[in-house]
């Protein structure tokens, strides 16, 4: 496979720059970009759109909505309210994106949930998202600890409902649970099954994969000096493609992993063989680890070809998930005696 060219926006023509008051600098290099007429940087080659560059006629006073080109005095002259530039930048990208990193102080929980909702959508978020946007380090910071904690969360909610159905009184009766001998991979539903019933594991599992997935991607250091690439874009990227994202997955995984159980425990009372049970069990867990390592490499890779316009997106997110897997398998797994 031959990765296509970044997407290249269309050109515009330069800004009036004696109308602009504030700095313009390149959003992936921070090159100085004042007095240029040509939307390219001449530091990194990232080639860019002035109306994104230098929003000029989409800079509105926050307070009543006036217009604030062509103004030198960093006061409305509507409503009298004072304001900085960056203020207004900052304003500007709330306006146009619901999610967490704009509206966190406002609306917590409903941009959270959104923006979950827009990293189970890559494509859609990453072409939102513009490399302009100076990615508030913070504000993601939050977002990425809100996101594990939920991921915990769901995964404890789904430890307890487990552990409760192998406790009925009818189901030990019935000799029905999980062995918890040394591991093999043919016993791999039951073992991410008791996933859930081990808080500790299952933190440790998503911190170091996560941990491993960003330092993974800060690997690539020849590609980020080529670019000039900041540490806080590919923070953004990671944030979206980890966190965020397996928020979002661990409710498919959760609710499987409680059916499964259900099934497994009260198999002969729903007439489902145990052999059927078993077959879908192992499918189920093939299908969501390949499945969750393909939506994150393809996370990836829309966020570095959409967002950060680098070349070769799809080879750094399968380099990178796959060194993420290998050393989340070395870390937990083989101390704990698994057998191949």
């Amino acid at each position: 496979m031959r990765e296509t060219a970044p997407i290249i926006p269309e050109a515009a023509a330069a800004p009036d720059w004696s109308q602009v008051p504030f700095d313009v600098g390149c959003a992936r290099c921070g090159h100085d970009l004042r007095g240029r007429t040509e939307p390219v940087c001449p530091a990194c080659d990232l080639t860019f759109d002035w109306a994104d560059a230098v929003p000029l006629e989409e800079l509105v006073c926050e307070q009543c909505g006036y217009h604030l080109l062509g103004l030198r005095e960093k006061r409305c002259p509507e409503c009298g309210s004072r304001f900085t530039w960056e203020e207004a930048i900052a304003a500007r990208e709330r306006r146009k994106r619901p999610l967490f990193e704009y509206h966190w102080r406002q609306h917590a929980v409903r941009s959270f949930l959104k923006s979950v909702r827009f990293a189970l959508q890559p494509r859609r978020l990453w072409k939102q998202l513009d490399i302009h946007d100076n990615p508030p380090v913070p504000a993601l910071l939050g977002l990425a600890v809100l996101s594990l904690v939920a991921t915990l969360g769901v995964m404890h909610l789904a430890s307890t409902i487990v552990e409760w159905v192998y406790s009925t009184p009818w189901v030990k009766t019935q000799g029905v649970g999980w062995t918890m001998g040394r591991p093999r991979i043919s016993d791999l539903p039951g073992a991410f099954t008791r996933v859930f019933s081990g808080t500790l594991f299952s933190s440790l599992v998503v911190l170091v994969w996560c941990a491993s997935s960003f330092l993974s991607l800060l690997i690539f250091r020849r590609s980020m000096r080529l670019c000039r690439v900041r540490v806080a874009h590919v923070a953004r990227v990671w944030t979206y493609a980890h966190p965020v994202l397996l928020a979002g997955i661990s409710v498919a995984i959760a609710a499987w992993a409680v059916l499964h159980s259900a099934a497994h425990a009260w198999h002969s009372a729903l007439g489902i063989p145990e052999s059927t049970v078993r077959i879908v069990g192992h499918c189920s867990i093939y299908g969501f680890a390949v499945g969750s390592f393909a939506y994150l490499v393809w996370s990836i890779r829309c966020g570095y070809r959409h967002y950060m316009r680098m070349r070769h997106a799809f080879w750094v997110g399968l380099s990178a998930q796959t060194i993420a897997v290998l050393v989340t398998m070395m870390v937990l797994c083989m101390p704990r005696g698994w057998r191949f």
